[in-house]
């Protein structure tokens, strides 16, 4: 157990880092471009999760009790850590200055003011 979340701390850790050079990178991308990324980064972070949970689901166990197991927990670890990501991509991001809009919310003046504001309302 004490292995897993040793290989969970480096997963966030590794995908938090992801997770903020394309957000940087993405300010100057289209829009299409960051969210590839970003679906790319999570369909890699559940296969680290399969990963992550190895050591807990020993192979003694049944078969079918083995991947329900470490299905259920890939998806409460993904759940959680995209939470994670979540917050951080909205309130903590924002209020330590490292949000920049990206160039096409320009071209979308309602959303843009939606995203503004939604900014603002994040703001410590």
């Amino acid at each position: 157990m004490k292995s897993t979340f040793k290989r969970l701390l480096i997963t966030a850790l590794v995908f938090l880092g992801l997770f903020e050079l394309f957000s940087q990178l993405a300010v100057n991308w289209r829009e299409s471009t960051g969210e590839l990324c970003e679906l790319a980064q999570l369909g890699l972070l559940i296969v680290t999760l399969v990963w992550v949970t190895q050591p807990v689901c020993s192979p003694d166990t049944k078969r079918v009790r083995h991947y329900f197991l470490q299905s259920l927990l890939v998806v409460l670890f993904f759940t959680g850590i995209y939470a994670l990501f979540f917050y951080y991509s909205w309130h903590i991001r924002p209020n330590i200055g490292l949000y920049e809009e990206p160039g096409w919310v320009s071209k979308h003046p309602e959303y843009q003011k939606k995203l503004r504001e939604r900014i603002e309302a994040n703001m410590w």
